[in-house]
């Protein structure tokens, strides 16, 4: 299975902290959707991380191919309960414009916006520049305002 990450998981010290065995990732962009912060994490104290359909918008992540189901099932019961987020069908553009159908976290009460943390927007930032999304989407991230950390 081939799983889209957005936010957090992409990146590698977040995945290592998680004991995650996502692979190597490769970056990839979904089309029809926009980033927003629609749920609120108690453990971050901030604004979790969403896709939001907007056909007018895309997303840029890392695209996990060939991870198991049992990872699968563990970010299931990780931060990504059904009540909170909820897993969907996405098709991924890569880099080289071949296409991937994928499965990605979509919040399921879309209840905000609330503001995310520095340190919560740092794991994206972190994911980001690993893995070499383009530096427009470096910099929306880099845009996007932050509280000041709690945790």
């Amino acid at each position: 299975m081939c799983y889209f990450a957005y936010g957090t998981n992409m990146a590698p010290r977040e995945v290592k902290r998680w004991g995650l065995a996502l692979g190597q990732g490769v970056p990839a962009r979904l089309e029809g959707y926009r980033l927003d912060f629609t749920h609120y994490s108690c453990p971050w104290q901030s604004g979790a991380g969403d896709i939001v359909p907007d056909p007018a918008s895309s997303v840029w992540g890392v695209l996990y191919p060939g991870v198991g189901e049992e990872v699968m099932r563990r970010l299931d019961e990780m931060a990504v309960a059904p009540e909170v987020y909820s897993r969907i069908g996405v098709t991924v553009t890569l880099k080289d414009g071949s296409r991937k159908k994928a499965v990605a976290y979509e919040a399921t009460k879309k209840e905000g916006p609330f503001e995310p943390t520095r340190k919560y927007l740092g794991l994206y930032l972190e994911g980001a520049r690993h893995y070499g999304l383009p530096e427009e989407w470096i910099a929306f991230l880099k845009d996007i305002p932050a509280q000041e950390t709690r945790v």
